[in-house]
């Protein structure tokens, strides 16, 4: 660890000058810079919620408020409806049109924790904001924990400030968007997994399984994390005969299954066509399957291939009244629809394969702010409504902690604190990235471990610029 043992002269002398022990000024201390850094996270977020951006009111919308719409609209409407006993329904057509359907677009827990708050009265758009961004400060919390454990109270103070300040972070929470929520999640998911490391019993086998899956839950690519977190950590971190490993395994996937299997469950039972953790599945290919997604300016990005693509004639005829606007339209079960935009969607892909390696780059390349970085910026305000001022600081940040980071996985590795619960995140949300496009509010996870190991290496270089008496 940074902190170097204090001597019992030192000790001594310390806690007859203060009449406390030196461990609990340092948790003192500690415990102040995390509260500070939340309560400054939340300032911000409150800032941009009830000043800077509050929910448009009577739809009448403009630059200076935040329209509920898209995926937030979703899952507002959503979480308000389970409240009234309807469960999970497409909450953007009940919005729009008026109508209960049978929904799986998303994976259940932000809806529910919407749902939650709308039983006891919590349920207006600007409350579900709010209650979003207090649960949004949880993970400067986490962030702080999990860097103290690897290098000290100094390093979990810096990492906190930084979660705090980063708006990749707080920008989700205002806008009702689901990340809010599987921030902490993931990071209690890192959590469990240096408690495995520490200790590889059974119990925290199932309690890593447990946090991967509840992570599902609210955002399905988590479940990547079976394979790249649980993976290595089992088969290389773990020192441990065969037979050990692959009970280790066996027990953590089973736990997250079991954890997942009623959603499944209640998925499968529901839909004609087989749904498991969502039915936008296809949607979401769709979205990424078009010439104006796979080159030009929007190479990487995502566009609205259906209609690019014209496809209308072909759904019509496949599903009559699919196509139609309004009252007339008929609703087809949410999973056939969804069925026949995967099989669009995979058709196009497959006559286009060797076109697919430079699509993928490119989607990594956005996501990770080297590829049609400008582009992508405008995008993530004019297409996203995630602000100009934000996503510019953002896009800044996120440059200056790159070499932080480095130097915090650097000096980790050094001190021989495993990596893998931190790199994993990198493997899993590349892998959705790839395969869906490259929109950077799915790059949440790397941003996490990013803050964890930029402060680790801001308080690393300060340790050698002004070394305390006990490091030298």
């Amino acid at each position: 660890m940074v902190d170097a043992p204090i001597t019992d002269e030192q000790s001594a002398t310390d806690e007859s000058t203060t009449g406390r022990p030196p461990a609990t000024r340092r948790w003192n201390g500690f415990a102040l810079g995390v509260a500070g850094a939340t309560a400054l996270g939340l300032a911000i977020r409150l800032y941009y919620i009830l000043v800077r951006r509050p929910t448009c009111v009577d739809d009448v919308v403009d630059g200076t408020c935040f329209r509920v719409w898209g995926d937030a609209l979703y899952s507002h409407w959503q979480g308000r409806l389970l409240a009234d006993g309807e469960w999970f329904v497409n909450g953007w057509q009940y919005a729009q049109e008026g109508r209960l359907q049978d929904s799986a677009g998303d994976p259940p827990f932000y809806a529910s924790f919407l749902g939650l708050l709308s039983v006891v009265g919590i349920e207006s758009g600007t409350s579900h904001r709010v209650a979003s961004a207090m649960v949004g400060c949880v993970a400067i919390v986490l962030v702080a924990l999990i860097a103290r454990r690897l290098s000290g109270p100094v390093a979990g103070v810096i990492a906190a400030v930084l979660a705090a300040v980063h708006p990749m972070l707080w920008i989700n929470d205002i806008m009702l968007m689901s990340e809010a929520l599987y921030a902490p999640l993931v990071l209690l998911t890192v959590i469990a997994a240096y408690r495995f490391i520490d200790e590889p019993t059974n119990g925290r086998a199932a309690l890593l399984g447990l946090s991967i899956s509840v992570a599902a839950l609210t955002r399905a690519e988590a479940a990547f994390l079976f394979g790249f977190m649980v993976l290595p950590l089992v088969f290389w971190v773990i020192k441990a005969g065969w037979g050990r490993r692959f009970t280790l395994l066996g027990i953590c996937w089973a736990v997250g299954l079991a954890t997942l299997a009623p959603w499944l469950g209640y998925n499968l039972a529901r839909f004609e066509e087989p749904v498991l953790m969502t039915s936008a599945t296809g949607a979401v290919l769709m979205a990424g399957s078009c010439d104006t997604a796979w080159e030009g300016d929007s190479l990487g990005y995502w566009a609205l291939c259906f209609d690019q693509r014209e496809l209308w004639d072909d759904l019509e005829a496949a599903y009559p009244g699919s196509t139609l606007d309004g009252p007339d339209q008929v609703i087809y079960d949410e999973s056939v629809i969804d069925a026949w935009n995967r099989e669009q969607a995979m058709e196009y892909i497959g006559d286009n394969a060797d076109r697919l390696p430079v699509v993928v780059a490119a989607r990594i390349g956005r996501a990770l702010e080297v590829y049609r970085v400008q582009h992508t910026l405008q995008l993530n305000w004019r297409i996203e409504g995630r602000g100009k001022l934000p996503s510019t600081i953002g896009l800044y940040l996120y440059y200056v902690l790159v070499p932080l980071t480095l130097v915090g996985l650097i000096d980790l590795r050094r001190r021989r604190f495993s990596l893998t619960p931190l790199l994993s995140l990198w493997g899993a949300v590349l892998l959705a990235v790839a395969t869906t496009f490259g929109v950077t509010r799915y790059r949440l996870p790397i941003d996490l471990a990013m803050i964890i190991a930029a402060g680790i290496g801001i308080a690393a270089l300060a340790a050698r610029v002004w070394p305390t008496p006990a490091r030298e």
